[in-house]
């Protein structure tokens, strides 16, 4: 109902119902609404790839990681933070925490599903740059996600990746409309 609202298809009056417009093609064909259709379903769609597999990955990785494999990713961590306070942009750095983040799990194909999707997380990042104050909660998430897996709690590092991906999510549309949540993604958040 919302995406039809969206569209102008419909027209809902509180209290009397939801009605079918009979709007202009002008207005039902407007490509800005289409093409944020079109990313929300595309953002959701990786969010849902994100949650099957970075979770399982970051577990792994509480494991398998090795000291360079941890020191590489502080060391990424560190450019961020110094990225972040001299106002530059970030999201190059955000990306590839998850990439080597995947490469500490030390499984090939986990690597290569990361590498492949590192071009729209960076797409995203380079929305969420314009967002007051969410580069800052993301490295101290990342900071906190490997400090879990330097503590190899892989529970813990699971459900704080997976609170990660779900917040990170709702910043995929930065034009005002929350990204809704699949059934399969409810109340999968687990605070950490």
């Amino acid at each position: 109902m919302q995406i039809l609202a969206t569209l102008n298809l419909v027209d809902s009056r509180p209290g009397t119902g939801t009605f079918i417009r009979q709007p202009q093609a002008a207005e039902v064909f407007r490509p800005e609404l289409f093409g944020l259709l079109i990313a929300n379903s595309a953002a959701l769609e990786l969010m849902e790839a994100r949650l099957m597999v970075e979770p399982a990955a970051v577990r792994l990785a509480c494991v398998r990681a090795t000291a360079e494999d941890l020191d590489a990713i502080a060391a990424l961590l560190g450019q961020h933070e110094r990225a972040l306070q001299a106002n530059e942009p970030a999201n190059a750095f955000a990306a590839e925490f998850h990439v080597l983040l995947a490469k500490a799990a030390h499984n090939q194909i986990v690597a290569g599903f990361m590498e492949s999707i590192i071009g729209l997380l960076m797409a995203r990042g380079r929305k969420v740059d314009r967002i007051p104050g969410y580069a800052r909660t993301e490295v101290d998430e990342h900071l906190a996600i490997l400090q879990l897996v330097r503590d190899q709690d892989g529970e813990a590092a699971a459900a704080a990746m997976r609170a990660h991906i779900i917040d990170a999510a709702q910043t995929y549309d930065t034009d005002g409309a929350p990204l809704p949540l699949s059934p399969s993604t409810r109340g999968v958040r687990h605070d950490h």
